[in-house]
C-alpha cells in the first residue's frame, strides 16, 4: 500500500510474482477506479499514468503480462509495451469475440466482453504469446430469453471446440511486416478451474465436456 510502480513490482517480485493482470471488471475497479487499466467490461479505457508506469515496471522484472480480464484498449497498450520489449503477453483463459459476443447478455451473468477481438487475439500473437481456450459457460454461449429470468443454455464440448477451431484455423493473422501467423501455435487451453473442472452444481459456470483429467487429453 502507497508503494510507486517500481518498489511495488520490487515488493511483490521477491515474494514470488511471475505473472500479473492490472485490472479485472467495473465491478472490481469501482473500489478505486480505474487505477491502472480499464478491466473486462471497460473497453475504451485506455490504460492510467500509474498503469504505464506499473506496466513498465513489471516488464522491467521480466513479469508476464496477462489480459485475460483486461479491456481492448488497455489490452491493446499493454501489448504494444511488451511488444517494444520484445516480450510475449497472455491472455491465459479468453475465448473469440467473433465466435461469441459476450456482451450481449451483460446484466445476466458474466462480465461485459470477457471474449476478445480478433485484433486483440492477433496482437498477442504478434508477441509470440498465448491465448488460452476456456470451457465457461457464459463465454461459449449465448442466454435465452436475457428478459425472461436469463435462461442459461448449456454448453458441450463443441462449443468449446469451435472457439478453439477458429482462433487455431479460422483466424488470419499477420506479423508487423504482413507475414502470416501460423496461430496453432498461439492457442492453448486455460481451464480457469482445477483440472477436473467445475461442479455441474454450478450452472452459471459450467460446461458439460465430463468432470475427466482425460479430455484434455482428448
Amino acid at each position: 500500500k502507497g508503494l510507486d510502480p517500481p518498489d511495488l513490482v520490487a515488493h511483490t517480485f521477491r515474494r514470488g510474482l511471475r505473472i500479473a493482470q492490472m485490472a479485472y471488471s467495473s465491478g472490481t475497479n469501482r473500489d478505486f477506479g480505474t487505477k491502472y487499466a480499464g478491466g473486462a467490461d471497460q473497453d475504451h479505457h485506455n490504460l492510467t499514468r500509474l498503469g504505464g508506469q506499473l506496466a513498465d515496471a513489471l516488464l522491467d522484472n521480466y513479469v508476464l503480462l496477462d489480459v485475460s480480464h483486461v479491456g481492448t484498449s488497455s489490452a491493446l497498450q499493454l501489448i504494444e509495451k511488451a511488444r517494444e520489449r520484445n516480450r510475449p503477453v497472455l491472455a491465459n483463459h479468453a475465448n473469440a469475440q467473433t465466435v461469441y459476443d459476450d456482451s450481449r447478455d451483460y446484466g445476466c451473468d458474466g462480465d461485459k466482453s470477457r471474449n476478445h477481438s480478433d485484433e486483440v487475439i492477433c496482437a498477442v500473437a504478434q508477441t509470440g504469446g498465448v491465448v488460452g481456450i476456456t470451457p465457461i459457460r457464459f463465454m461459449l454461449r449465448p442466454i435465452q430469453g436475457v428478459k425472461d429470468n436469463c435462461k442459461r443454455i448449456k454448453a458441450s464440448e463443441n462449443d468449446f471446440i469451435t472457439h478453439l477451431d477458429y482462433m487455431a484455423k479460422g483466424m488470419k493473422c499477420t506479423t508487423r511486416s504482413g507475414k502470416s501467423i501460423n496461430m496453432v501455435n498461439h492457442v492453448g487451453v486455460g481451464s480457469d478451474s482445477p483440472a477436473n473442472g467445475y461442479t455441474p452444481k454450478a450452472e452459471w459456470v459450467y460446461t458439460k465436456m465430463g468432470a475427466r483429467y482425460k479430455r484434455w487429453l482428448r
